[in-house]
């Protein structure tokens, strides 16, 4: 399972990094640098792209794609009045013929019973996307001299212990 995600959404104070509320303690170390904690509400939007290589139907990506909000969930995300999330899941194991000539192929399923593990890969692979994003986004100035730091500049400040 791999899963990929447009992470532009959220507020800082409620991140959450391994299960640590870093995102007030960030917030008060921009404050001390004179960036101002934003007021404004959440207006952000997630994609997630979940993909498997399980032989599942159109109901099981369903509700393997209602299990990427668990990995949401873990980074802090309460799903705020203007965010626009959404969760797309697919699975690459059969292939549709394209020419009407060739037969379509057997399809045999994945057992509703045993798709625990996959829920939890589910979960697991948002949770990592989304960390993995944060970690990787740089730095940026914006309109009106606006700037964000990067988690990566921010993280060194932190003592996650506390």
């Amino acid at each position: 399972m791999g899963t990929l995600v447009l992470a532009n959404y959220g507020r800082q104070p409620q991140l959450l990094l391994a299960g640590h509320a870093i995102g007030d303690r960030l917030a008060q170390l921009q404050a001390v640098r004179g960036v101002p904690a934003s007021t404004e509400p959440e207006k952000g939007s997630i994609i997630i792209v979940v993909a498997t290589d399980a032989p599942l139907d159109a109901r099981q990506l369903g509700r393997l794609a209602l299990r990427a909000g668990a990995g949401l969930a873990r980074t802090g995300s309460v799903y705020g009045h203007g965010s626009g999330d959404i969760v797309l899941a697919f699975s690459t194991a059969y292939t549709v013929p394209g020419s009407v000539e060739r037969p379509m192929p057997s399809v045999a399923m994945l057992h509703d019973g045993l798709l625990d593990g996959l829920f939890q890969a589910a979960a697991d692979s948002t949770e990592q996307a989304i960390i993995h994003a944060l970690w990787q986004a740089t730095a940026v100035t914006g309109r009106d001299g606006n700037h964000r730091a990067s988690l990566r500049d921010l993280l060194p400040a932190l003592s996650l212990s506390s």
